[in-house]
């Protein structure tokens, strides 16, 4: 019996973009740009790094912080002067495309809104490589970018202002202690599809999300209720986790006699922000209010598996 094909849908496929897959080096022992430069970075997905600088810039993260560390690179900034928000992006040195450290440190640039914004914006799909590269020793507090048109097959190199670096084994200086935030536990988490889910809340703009689930009820017929106004009952919501495209639904609150009671603070805007960027599939975990560092945390990998973005809002 000979199957029936599918049906196809109206409109032209989507083309798959193939990813650029040329193995990958990792950490090296040695520059191999310029002897004299102290950190060398080449990453091969350009895609992504436009990703990564189009959440720094939607968020107004008018100082941006790059730290190079013998095992990671994290770029990370924070949404105006607020210390209970923060995006870092993280890359695993040792499978990135080539990276070389000789002495870890961290530049802070100031000019983002009106240099490196600039400059990552003008990349386009046909750049197959992004180099980033310091030398004190020819340069002055310059922060070199570089990368190459494949179809033109011209170089492009712009100097980017930064502060002096500081090193890492600089103990007089206080870094940003980034472990506080990534560190944390979350009392649950799912993934969720993040263009159906900036769809379904575009609609509010401020309210606590309060959700309650039975541990005795089987997984996908626990409920989240979104509550805008937790005086109003008139202007609550009810979506189930399937309606909400949910997936991997983690619950490891569990002290509540057979019941969740989770409550956090957020504004919409900071997260249809987020899933303007990433409509596939992140990770959200939630942490209630009574704790710390209340509030929500989104996450997501990139195809390569070699980076990844956080958002945290915490109240």
């Amino acid at each position: 019996m000979s199957s029936i094909p599918s049906k196809r849908q109206p409109g032209r496929p989507k083309k798959a973009k193939p990813l650029n897959n040329v193995s990958s080096l990792g950490a090296v022992e040695e520059p191999f740009i310029n002897a004299e430069n102290i950190i060398e970075f080449q990453y091969s997905d350009s895609n992504w790094i436009i990703q990564i600088f189009s959440i720094f810039k939607s968020y107004k993260c008018s100082v941006l912080y790059m730290r190079f560390l013998k095992d990671h690179i994290i770029f990370y900034g924070k949404p105006g002067d607020n210390d209970k928000k923060l995006v870092i992006c993280s890359f695993d040195a040792h499978k990135v495309f080539r990276y070389y450290c000789r002495e870890e440190c961290e530049f802070m640039i100031t000019q983002t809104n009106t240099t490196i914004y600039k400059i990552i914006m003008s990349i386009t799909n046909t750049h197959n490589y992004i180099i980033l590269y310091y030398n004190n020793v020819l340069y002055d507090n310059i922060l070199n970018f570089e990368t190459r048109d494949n179809i033109s097959d011209i170089n492009i190199c712009k100097p980017i202002n930064v502060s002096p670096p500081v090193f890492l084994n600089d103990f007089q200086h206080q870094f940003t202690d980034l472990s506080k935030f990534n560190n944390l536990a979350y009392h649950m988490s799912i993934n969720i599809v993040g263009d159906n889910f900036k769809k379904i809340i575009s609609k509010y703009k401020h309210f606590n999300i309060i959700i309650t689930t039975s541990l005795a009820d089987p997984v996908d017929k626990r409920q989240i209720e979104f509550i805008t106004s937790v005086e109003s009952q008139s202007n609550k919501c009810e979506f189930t986790m399937d309606n909400l495209h949910l997936q991997h639904k983690q619950c490891t609150l569990n002290n509540f006699d057979n019941l969740i009671m989770l409550r956090t603070n957020f504004n919409v805007d900071d997260i249809t922000k987020y899933l303007s960027v990433f409509k596939k599939t992140v990770w959200l975990g939630f942490r209630d209010d009574s704790s710390t560092m209340g509030g929500i945390k989104l996450k997501n990998k990139n195809d390569r598996n070699d980076g990844y973005l956080e958002l945290y809002l915490f109240t």
